[in-house]
């Protein structure tokens, strides 16, 4: 039986790619990296946190600059940040089910926490871990395993969800059955099982809510 399921957050339930993109090219218009940001593959800046970004270009001081990103992303959560289709009544769905649900994010936590309440989710979930909440992030799996020890299920009742090769490892590393969309990008990763968008996802979710695979 399927008691938790675990979802990423940017490019699985949030659609922030243009915004991530868009935040970026702001700060860097004001603020010129030390290390060329061209070094930095795009999945990586999509992938990785801010602050893990800004380690490798250099940047700093850190909180600072942190700072002066905190203040380009409030001034467009609002406009730009938007759910895949579908993402909130799964949740809401599965959690009329019984079923715990967690979300693992690379994200900073006071931009994941404002991106969640700002779009209605952040309720839905019984575990929420950020990149502020472990010592090491994706693709480790600290993270995962740290939301499954909260809400205190099994390793074998558990998915996990997410978009990009580091969910797929996160999820291998601890041996969870874990499933992808692809909504985001053209990516085809070994995922167990794979779903083109959150629509395909919830219909398989919520008819096989009581069976593994």
């Amino acid at each position: 039986m399927v008691q938790l399921v675990i979802f990423d957050m940017d490019g699985t339930l949030l659609n922030t790619q243009k915004m991530v993109l868009t935040i970026y090219q702001r700060y860097f218009k004001l603020h010129p990296s030390p290390v060329k940001a061209s070094i930095l593959p795009m999945q990586e800046f999509l992938s990785k946190s801010y602050e893990e970004v800004f380690k490798i270009l250099q940047i700093e001081p850190l909180q600072e600059h942190l700072k002066y990103l905190e203040d380009i992303h409030a001034s467009l959560v609002q406009r730009k940040l938007k759910t895949y289709p579908y993402a909130k009544t799964m949740l809401q769905q599965l959690k009329a089910k019984g079923i715990k649900l967690g979300l693992l994010t690379s994200e900073l936590k006071t931009f994941a926490l404002q991106e969640l309440e700002q779009v209605g989710l952040l309720s839905f979930f019984d575990a929420v871990v950020t990149y502020h909440d472990v010592i090491q992030p994706k693709p480790h799996p600290e993270g995962l395993a740290t939301i499954i020890q909260q809400c205190q299920v099994p390793l074998d009742h558990v998915i996990y969800i997410g978009d990009t090769m580091y969910d797929l490892k996160v999820g291998q590393a601890l041996g969870v059955l874990t499933f992808g969309v692809h909504q985001a990008h053209d990516l085809k990763l070994p995922f167990t099982q794979t779903f083109p968008n959150l629509k395909t996802l919830k219909a398989f979710l919520l008819s096989k809510e009581n069976h593994l695979p």
